[in-house]
């Protein structure tokens, strides 16, 4: 019931008479991720912000990766590496910065939304590569 009574007091602060019929629901997959900027080590995207569900978003996920192969450095081959990371956004950005990240090397990056009543679905993954850096002698 405490789901219900948030989802209302989000969008409903004026009395009315009659009986009002009012859904809830999960907040759709935020829209046209997309990145804006990638250097080395920095990777900026955007995204529009989704259907709320009819009630406030609390934030948003993004979850992004380094995808690829890395050196077996022992047997001289290649194994398949995963480095999922996470980061909690306020639901005011539509912007963000990717920083720290290894130059040369391809991410997948995807987002989704939360409400009280829980969290969308991933937006389908970006795979963007960071730039090499350069070098100096």
């Amino acid at each position: 019931m405490k789901e219900v009574e948030e989802c209302m007091d989000d969008y409903i602060s004026f009395s009315i008479q009659g009986l009002i019929e009012y859904e809830c629901e999960k907040p759709d997959i935020p829209q046209e991720l997309r990145v804006t900027r990638a250097t080395s080590r920095t990777i900026d995207i955007s995204w529009s912000p989704p259907y709320s569900g009819n009630s406030r978003l609390l934030k948003y996920i993004l979850t992004y990766e380094e995808i690829g192969e890395s050196r077996n450095e022992i047997s001289g081959g290649k194994i398949p590496h995963s480095n999922v990371k996470q980061v909690t956004i306020l639901p005011s950005e539509i912007t963000w910065s990717i920083e720290k990240l290894t130059p040369n090397t391809k991410h997948s990056i995807k987002i989704s939304a939360v409400n009280v009543l829980g969290e969308s679905e991933s937006s389908n993954p970006v795979e963007v590569a960071t730039e090499e850096e350069g070098v100096f002698y």
